[in-house]
Order: structure tokens, then sequence, then C-alpha cells
């Protein structure tokens, strides 16, 4: 990539219909506008990079580099007593005396670090770490492209094509079709593509499915379309819906992470709000929260997204991508 600024450029080429485009090699053809078919490019969104060069470009909110499993963090510095815990992007330690000697007294504790929630922090071995700036955290790496360019992912499947109009997609013996009716043997030759031969007593010859890829078909309000399975698990690659947490959070491969119960602690959630057991301390809750007589509140869940669950410390809603109907997007 250039190291400059530049536009981006995201075009549909198009050419003349064919007949006319081997005119030209006979003759100065000029094409008309009535020459090209109408083509429509439609594009969701464009995920953009910056390349990570200096030291302070993996660890902008300070602390030094190191690197684990080929993978950049943080070191933020020690945490050498229980007295130090972290809730979502904050790192805190508890007060001496109602007293905070270092950090910024938020009532709750000391707070030492405020990071992006993407960061992570976390206590491992008696030292202070976090994500890297650097890492990506939107996308899993695993199944960023779940149709390995065959198909083009709808939420649902990875959608090869759809059948023409008036016909039906069907699906025999590795091979997809479509044709008049779903029983083969009892029609004469569809009005076939040219670039679909027509086979007898199944219809017109759309596809080979790949080998090694499933594959089905559906027939739904009078549109048939051709999909092959999914290489990986989808769900893994809703981070390419433009945004999968609608009703807040930050999806990370699992769902839409809302909070961090403080570490050291037991969440769990009641009636969709978000709690954590007390603690055996004449302070109950001093790690964050309200105490309501028996636990430890942290917030009510999200108004009207069910099934939010747990993940180790981390709060979840579902991830949601609500997938375009197909004539909304193609006009059809």
């Amino acid at each position: 990539m250039p190291d400059y600024d530049f536009y981006w450029l995201l075009n549909l080429s198009i050419a003349p219909k064919l007949g006319n485009w081997f005119e030209n090699l006979w003759g100065d053809y000029r094409p008309e506008p009535d020459d090209f078919a109408r083509q429509e490019l439609k594009i969701n969104y464009v995920r953009t990079y910056t390349e990570c060069r200096a030291p302070s470009d993996f660890c902008p909110w300070g602390g030094t580099t190191f690197t684990e499993g080929g993978v950049p963090l943080c070191d933020l510095g020690e945490a050498s007593s229980s007295d130090y815990w972290t809730d979502g992007g904050k790192v805190l330690k508890r007060r001496t005396g109602r007293m905070c000697l270092s950090g910024q007294d938020t009532g709750a504790g000391c707070l030492l670090w405020d990071l992006p929630p993407e960061a992570r922090p976390t206590i491992v071995n008696g030292r202070i770490r976090s994500k890297s700036a650097c890492s990506e955290s939107t996308l899993q790496h695993e199944c960023a492209n779940p149709c390995k360019g065959q198909g083009t992912f709808d939420g649902y499947g990875c959608v090869l094509g759809v059948a023409p109009d008036g016909l039906v997609a069907d699906l025999e013996d590795g091979v997809f079709y479509y044709r008049e009716t779903w029983v083969g043997g009892i029609f004469s030759n569809p009005d076939c593509l040219p670039e679909h031969p027509y086979v007898s007593g199944k219809g017109c010859k759309f596809a080979t499915v790949p080998s090694g890829r499933g594959a089905f078909v559906t027939n739904d309000n009078d549109l048939g379309k051709f999909y092959l399975e999914p290489t990986c698990n989808v769900t893994a690659n809703m981070p390419n819906c433009p945004n999968p947490c609608p009703s807040g959070g930050k999806f990370d491969g699992f769902g839409c992470r809302l909070r961090s119960a403080p570490s050291g602690t037991v969440p769990f959630i009641y009636e969709n709000g978000f709690y954590y057991q007390a603690i055996n301390d004449p302070e109950p809750c001093w790690k964050g929260g309200s105490f309501d007589g028996s636990n430890c509140h942290l917030q009510d869940g999200v108004a009207g997204v069910a099934g939010a669950f747990l993940r180790g410390l981390d709060f979840y809603a579902p991830a949601q991508c609500p997938v375009i109907p197909w004539a909304q997007a193609t006009g059809r």
C-alpha cells in the first residue's frame, strides 16, 4: 500500500454487449449508451487499517510492548497483591484506609489505568497486561472469509446465484439445476441460458458443487437460490456485519460484550440484571456495584434484549445481524 494520502476507487467495470464488442475487431466501433446492460455495485462498508511501526503505536496508553505466542501485548506494571482488580478497561487498587495513595479515587477504588474497553486489561502472574492497540479485535481470523471466494455470504449461506424468474432451483447428485418443476422428466426443455446446458430429465445445469463443500438450495417467495455451506462457523463471521451490536457493546467473536465483572468475583445474571456474589468483607461490594442486601448489583440488562449470557467474567448480549431481504437488495 502507498505510504502517502490517496483516494479509494471502488468501481464496477462493465463492457458493451458481446455482439457489438466483436464488431470492433473488424471496424471502427464506438459503443453507445444503449450497448451497455445496467449493472449495480452495492457496498455495505469499507474497513481500513493503520500499520503499527513505532513502539508507541502498540501501547499508546503506556507500558512496554512484549509478545506472547506471536501476539503483541502491553505490560503495564506490577500488581503484587489481591488488592488489584480489573473492571472492563479499568485497572483499580483497593484504597488504603479509605484513601488512594496512588491513582484517582473513584469511590469504589483507586483508578490506576483507564484503558479503552478493547484493551481488555488482565492481571497475570502479578503483572498487569493488556491487549495491544495493534491487535485486530473485530475480525475472527479463523473465519474472516466463510465462503473462500465461492459465493457471497448472506447471513445464511454462500449464495452462488439464483434461478431465472419462473424456474425453481434444485440439487441432484452434487449438481445445481434450475427447471420448471420439482418432478423431473415431465417437462420440455425450458429456456436455459447459453452457459447452462440442458440435461434431459433434470433441467438446466447451473454448476457443479465443488469437491468437499456442502450445498443446498432454497425456493422462497418464488425465488430459487443456489447455496454452498460456509467453510467455517458463520457466527465467527459476525464482525463482517456492519453493526453486529445494535443494542450496545462490542463484538468479540462470541457476542456483544457489554461489561465485565471485577476480577476475583463470581458473576451471575438474575432477571436480566448483572451481579456478582458479595465479598466476605465489611465492604461486600468494595470492587464496585451496589449492595442489594445479598449480592452486588452492577447494572440492569439491556432493555428489549433477551438472552444475555456470561462467559468468564464478561456479560454479553447476543449478536444480531439482520439479513437484507433479497428483493430489497436487488430491487427484484
